[in-house]
């Protein structure tokens, strides 16, 4: 077992607090970790998984900050959206509509693969809200080589047809993504599954979000690209070493959008934070930490 694992259980990293809020009518379920600490940072998970992922680094970061998480509409225990869909400004309405309800105005973001892309229009759009900016291996567009493989992903998660039990589910999350930690395959189906009438353990996430890995999503990239060019936060980009959403194109047309951004190469595929959390949090901590 490793050191997360065995050091943490499930119960000890679970949210301090959870409750629903209401964003110009959108039902987001929104986590927190040290609620009454200081020094906010607001994590934004990727697509078709929910903010409960985020738990052993939001219990790590919660030491000294108070953290906030929330489910992406479509996600989680969030609503879904079939008719205002799932558009970026949407989720940057929802992420600064989160921001007010837990009476945060000023705060750093942390965002993962999709959660990456929203931080960095949430940076661009609203600076006085964000203070430090971190950008986990994604960016305003994805390689091509990325953007098929992310496709794929997305298409055989829409299609997953349910579990007899969450040991199936946990034992299928470990097939597919056997370089993560264990304490992240569990979290994945004791979150983001529901047991539906006939007793079958389903995804939570709106099949709908499909399609932010096609045509709608690519229609997002000029404006990721302007907003690249409108960061004036501190920015970090982790950069994962072995399997990217990003290559050197993409990554040299980012730093000279924004001059000051840091890259460092954690030794891992994209999912980051699920696969060596404990380097993450490090990366992410040192960026933080530091004076503004």
């Amino acid at each position: 077992m490793n050191t997360l694992a065995r050091d943490l259980s499930l119960h000890a990293v679970a949210p301090d607090r959870a409750r629903s809020v209401t964003v110009d009518g959108q039902l987001l379920h929104v986590s927190e970790w040290n609620p009454d600490g200081e020094r906010p940072v607001l994590l934004l998970h990727g697509a078709q998984v929910q903010s409960r992922t985020w738990d052993p680094v939001a219990r790590a970061l919660a030491e000294d900050r108070r953290v906030i998480a929330f489910d992406l509409r479509g996600h989680g225990n969030s609503a879904w959206a079939p008719r205002t869909g799932y558009r970026l400004g949407a989720f940057v309405a929802d992420a600064v509509g989160v921001a007010v309800e837990v009476g945060v105005d000023r705060c750093d973001v942390v965002g993962h693969s999709l959660g990456a892309r929203l931080a960095l229009a949430l940076a661009a759009d609203h600076p006085s809200l964000v203070r430090r900016l971190v950008l986990s291996d994604s960016g305003p567009e994805l390689s091509a080589a990325a953007a098929r493989e992310n496709k794929r992903i997305l298409l055989a998660n829409a299609g997953l047809r349910g579990f007899g039990s969450l040991e199936d589910a946990v034992a299928h999350y470990r097939e597919v993504h056997p370089e993560w930690r264990p304490i992240f395959h569990e979290l994945h189906a004791r979150h983001q599954l529901r047991r539906n009438w006939a007793g079958k353990y389903v995804p939570k996430a709106d099949p709908d979000l499909f399609w932010l890995a096609g045509s709608a999503g690519r229609r997002e990239n000029p404006r990721l690209w302007d907003a690249a060019g409108r960061v004036r936060a501190p920015a970090l980009l982790l950069w994962a070493k072995r399997w990217s959403f990003l290559d050197e194109h993409i990554v040299g047309r980012l730093q000279a959008a924004i001059p000051h951004l840091e890259v460092a190469r954690p030794d891992t595929g994209h999912f980051i934070p699920r696969e060596d959390p404990d380097a993450f949090i490090a990366h992410v901590r040192a960026f933080l930490d530091r004076a503004a």
